[in-house]
């Protein structure tokens, strides 16, 4: 009983340094601020990845990838942005994207990259010494790594089916379910999602972190993440009434209002981690980061 009483306290104790945290460095205000630079550049990267895709795997995979992305979404937050992106999308099929709007696609983009950088560096007590040059550039190679992966995948998923189809023609006795590969997609996503996070808090903040002194805060972000999307579909689909205040706004406020939440447990995340690392330097181990 005297472990679990001291288990429960360290909990609380942690828990309430979180709130503190949040409170003390206007977590929301960040969260707002990072909600609409997602939003401003949600489009711009979504333009980015699906020509690029265009360029590499043909115009049916990258549209098809496209689709996949949005579906990663909550349903109505897909229902909002698809249509708006698919008349984006086609007034850019001549790919003039590549000529004249490609720099300010990455400069759109990458100032979302410096909107998670401060956010993550006030959870985590840092302060910020780069420079501005230094901090754009990083922000730039972070946005092309996450378009290379993300093109990567789409060729994965193509390649995958062929492969089983291949498989399931030369050798049959080898049968392979195809319906294996939809449940695999959702755990797919997951993984990227849990690898994105864990870039996110290793890289963007003013001191490297190490990988295993961040991964509980991914945790809790990824748990998080479900049960706002959970309980923000639900809200949505009984009790909403953004459509009689905002009238035809209604699908970008319940937008900004998903990405808000979502900003809010990355940072939440953040100040786990320091939490946790405070509890630990407390009782005496070494200090993950340096002290503010």
């Amino acid at each position: 009983m005297g472990k679990l009483g001291k288990l429960a306290g360290a909990i609380g104790h942690v828990v309430g340094d979180v709130l503190r945290g949040l409170l003390m460095h206007d977590a929301v205000t960040s969260a707002s601020t990072i909600a609409f630079s997602l939003l401003f550049a949600l489009f711009p990267f979504l333009i980015l990845v699906v020509m690029a895709t265009t360029g590499v795997l043909g115009v049916e995979t990258a549209m098809a990838f496209e689709g996949r992305l949005l579906a990663a979404l909550p349903g109505h937050i897909a229902e909002t942005v698809g249509p708006e992106l698919e008349t984006v999308l086609a007034t850019r099929a001549s790919g003039s994207v590549f000529t004249l709007g490609i720099v300010a696609i990455l400069v759109s983009v990458s100032g979302l990259v410096e909107t998670l950088r401060f956010a993550l560096n006030r959870a985590y007590r840092l302060t910020e010494t780069r420079s501005f040059l230094y901090r754009r550039g990083t922000g730039l190679l972070f946005v092309i790594g996450v378009t290379a992966t993300l093109i990567a995948i789409a060729a994965l998923g193509v390649a995958l089916p062929l492969a089983v189809a291949l498989l399931a023609r030369l050798a049959p006795e080898f049968f392979i379910d195809t319906s294996v590969l939809t449940v695999v997609r959702p755990l797919i996503f997951v993984v990227l999602l849990a690898l994105l996070l864990t870039a996110l808090h290793v890289f963007l903040p003013a001191h490297r972190l190490r990988l295993l002194a961040v991964l509980p805060g991914v945790v809790i972000t990824l748990v998080l993440l479900w049960l706002i999307s959970t309980v923000f579909v639900f809200y949505l689909d009984r009790f909403s009434t953004f459509s009689a205040t905002y009238a035809g706004l209604a699908g970008v406020i319940a937008v900004m209002l998903f990405f808000e939440f979502s900003a809010l447990a990355l940072i939440a995340g953040a100040e786990f981690n320091r939490a946790i690392g405070d509890r630990r330097l407390a009782s005496g181990y070494k200090p993950v980061w340096p002290s503010p």
